[in-house]
């Protein structure tokens, strides 16, 4: 008994109590960032424009190419023709839409485009499809430096053979989704 006695003396003399184990409080530092981007916008610049052709006797397609110039593909030959399309320009001509990106420098973008769109005159429609946009693959389109880039939107137009003469206008929806 007396073996025992002095052994929890011994225990209690060096600040351990039986029973009851000892930990030494622990410390770690942590690291957290935050990053606050300036909110992605779109603005619209040109409208994609088909301009002028000449009323064809069978069905073709006029194509405005997304670069400034608004390069233009026609198919077939039978249907809209490079005589058909090759009249003055008047009002804004032809040429690709555009818009203005604008957010925090470097950020990439991704665009969505429509499929197909209508454009009309009163009853009278034609089919605009195939849109297409200077962006890499997947849509993507990264801001510069300053925080800008332009977006160029291009897209086919089909006109039916015969197609009624006037001015045909509507629509399209594109997305931009800022990362």
């Amino acid at each position: 008994m007396s073996q025992k006695i002095t052994l929890l003396m011994a225990a209690v003399l060096a600040g351990i109590v039986p029973g009851q184990a000892q930990a030494a409080p622990a410390q770690a530092s942590g690291f957290t960032q935050a990053n606050v981007v300036i909110p992605g916008a779109i603005v619209p610049i040109d409208i994609l424009r088909f301009g002028q052709i000449i009323q064809p006797t069978s069905a073709g397609t006029l194509t405005i190419a997304v670069d400034s110039a608004g390069s233009v593909t026609i198919t077939p030959a039978g249907g809209v023709t490079a005589a058909g399309i090759g009249i003055l320009q008047t009002g804004l001509g032809r040429g690709a839409g555009m818009f203005e990106l604008t957010g925090s420098p470097n950020r990439q973008t991704t665009t969505t485009l429509p499929t197909s769109i209508t454009i009309s005159n009163g009853a009278q429609t034609m089919t605009v499809n195939n849109f297409s946009a200077n962006t890499n693959g997947g849509g993507k389109l990264k801001l510069d430096a300053t925080g800008h880039a332009q977006l160029l939107v291009g897209a086919r137009l089909n006109v039916g053979a015969n197609q009624a003469s006037g001015n045909y206008s509507g629509t399209y929806t594109i997305t931009v989704a800022f990362q």
